[in-house]
């Protein structure tokens, strides 16, 4: 006998969740983002909590059910999260009475929009460094290599063009 089949097995089988949305790796210049999860109970026990977590918190408000979209063993929820700039980890569990969800996990990337998109607003104070090495060789010792005519200025010029922009 398959012990999978088990009816005790099944009783205690624990819920299983899966992301709807937004797909993994998602990128939004928005600062809250939209959760859909769709959360299965194979043992047909009630699912008695969802949780969304981000950045490894709680969120604030509890999950809303989509019940539009709710089927006899599978309830979707929905949980509006606040983001921080950068990459952000979402992580969501459900559990019943008696198990708890393996937690499904995606990262959404909060990449702010520009305070001013008209290009209008201030400098940012920090700088950037860049380093610049222009080689050009022009002659060779070795008599099987055959000489160029304008790579060292080729590399002059690359390192002015670099040079003109200093300080911007």
């Amino acid at each position: 006998s398959d012990y999978r089949e088990s009816p005790r097995l099944q009783q205690i089988s624990p819920p299983v969740v899966r992301i709807v949305s937004p797909s993994d790796g998602f990128l939004t210049s928005a600062e809250s983002v939209n959760i859909l999860a769709e959360v299965d109970s194979p043992s047909g026990a009630q699912i008695t909590n969802v949780e969304f977590q981000i950045n490894g918190l709680g969120a604030v408000s509890k999950a809303l059910s989509v019940e539009a979209l709710n089927t006899e063993s599978t309830k979707v929820f929905q949980q509006r999260v606040q983001l921080k700039p950068g990459p952000n980890t979402i992580t969501v569990t459900a559990s019943t009475l008696k198990s708890e969800s393996q937690p499904a996990v995606i990262q959404v990337v909060y990449a702010p929009a520009a305070a001013n998109d008209s290009g209008e607003g201030r400098k940012s104070d920090v700088k950037s460094m860049l380093y610049v090495l222009a080689i050009g060789v022009s002659r060779y010792q070795h008599p099987a290599v055959r000489n160029l005519s304008y790579a060292h200025k080729d590399a002059e010029d690359f390192a002015g063009v670099w040079k003109q922009q200093q300080g911007l």
